[in-house]
């Protein structure tokens, strides 16, 4: 009986030791360890800020024009990087992140979120409205501008990359659109 107690406290320590050898040496663990890192005291609280401005003008007896300006404003708004990232597309190609494997590969993803990233929105939108005898027509334009970090779907995933990018050249975007109404009364 103090045999086998003995022989099973042998084979335990020796794979523990084991493990902290592989682990000391920088050998890829079967047992990759996931983090998640949250600095302490560089977090901020996110704010945003939202304005308009709107002017409406009557057109004769039965028209009217209303013409809006919009925006808003996000600040420290939080996104993740990954500390351990690697990229699969080609060696250089994404300095500083390395190819194929790991920085470290004791860990798997190893993710620190901060605080930082920001986005604005600014967009004028007009609309243009006449009733004739039982008929209303309406007309919309809008033309808006975005710039964003870290929104739609918070980050960016490209299925060749393992990790992801925070880019505001990227996630630019402009757009107008248009809309005509009729309406009977």
């Amino acid at each position: 009986m103090r045999r086998g107690r003995e022989q099973r406290a042998d084979a335990t320590a020796q794979a523990n030791q084991s493990f902290q050898s592989a682990f000391r040496s920088n050998a890829p663990s079967p047992f990759a360890v996931n983090l998640n890192t949250f600095p302490s005291g560089t977090l901020k609280t996110p704010y945003f800020l939202e304005w308009s401005l709107g002017l409406e003008r009557e057109l004769g007896a039965r028209g009217s024009l209303r013409v809006d300006y919009v925006g808003t404003r996000a600040v420290q708004e939080p996104y993740q990087v990954q500390l351990n990232g690697y990229q699969t597309v080609c060696a250089g190609c994404f300095a500083p992140f390395a190819y194929n494997q790991p920085l470290d590969p004791r860990f798997g993803n190893v993710n620190e979120f901060r605080t930082g990233a920001g986005s604005n929105y600014a967009g004028l939108q007009t609309s243009a409205t006449k009733q004739f005898s039982g008929l209303t027509l309406r007309v919309n334009y809008s033309f808006s501008h975005c710039l964003d970090e870290v929104s739609n779907a918070v980050y960016w995933r490209i299925p060749l990359l393992a990790f992801s990018l925070r880019c505001p050249a990227i996630c630019a975007r402009s757009m107008a659109t248009a809309t005509t109404t009729f309406a009977t009364i």
